[in-house]
């Protein structure tokens, strides 16, 4: 009950907040779940509230990726030609400038500069 309702209401719209919390707001985040999982709410596992923002980011680039219909998807950079065979990259677009660190926060500049 506690994953499908608590994790699942803090992770819904993590995409669009997670860049913006701050290093305190995610470390209470984290001491949330670490009692949580102390009191018999959740289960003891390794995955943190971090790594869990990280795939619902990924899974979320990947359908705005995918689906050149999405709404989200005009908001991506142009796709830049690759004239070598290197390695497999998460994504084939332009790297737009970084010019300010509330810039840096917003989602698709996240999963852009992401390795």
């Amino acid at each position: 009950m506690f994953q499908a309702i608590v994790i699942n209401r803090l992770s819904y719209a993590s995409p669009a907040w997670w860049g913006f919390a701050s290093a305190d707001d995610r470390h209470r985040l984290e001491a949330f779940l670490r009692r949580s999982a102390r009191l018999g709410y959740r289960a003891n596992s390794t995955t943190t509230f971090a790594s869990i923002c990280d795939d619902a980011d990924d899974q979320f680039f990947m359908r705005i990726t995918s689906n050149s219909q999405h709404l989200l998807h005009r908001l991506l950079p142009p796709e830049r030609e690759q004239h070598y065979s290197l390695r497999e990259r998460s994504h084939n677009y332009q790297l737009p400038e970084r010019t300010t660190l509330l810039k840096d926060k917003n989602y698709t500049m996240r999963m852009l500069y992401r390795d």
